[in-house]
């Protein structure tokens, strides 16, 4: 899986959720541009929890500390964890 999520914990990240809090806040609950935000803890937690390895990309050489954005490749590594969950969910 390839995936690319907004970093809320990185310098630009963090600047960019503060300069869209303003002009977005009136808007929720609606469809709107405003992006949602995790942290590469919380990409861990879940993928890791769900039976994926994580690799994280950094295309711009600039590493998640920086980077507003996570790019990442996921992939499975516990099929066994990952049918265990289908069959919770699918119940």
């Amino acid at each position: 899986m390839i995936m690319t999520l907004a970093n809320a914990v990185s310098q630009n990240g963090f600047k960019h959720l503060l300069n869209g809090a303003k002009p977005n806040y009136p808007l929720q609950g609606k469809p709107t541009a405003k992006f949602e935000y995790l942290s590469p803890d919380i990409v861990d937690l879940i993928l890791g929890q769900m039976g994926f390895q994580v690799n994280y990309m950094k295309p711009f050489g600039t590493g998640i500390e920086m980077d507003r954005d996570l790019h990442l490749v996921a992939r499975l590594v516990d099929v066994e964890r990952a049918e265990t969950l289908r069959a919770a969910v699918s119940n």
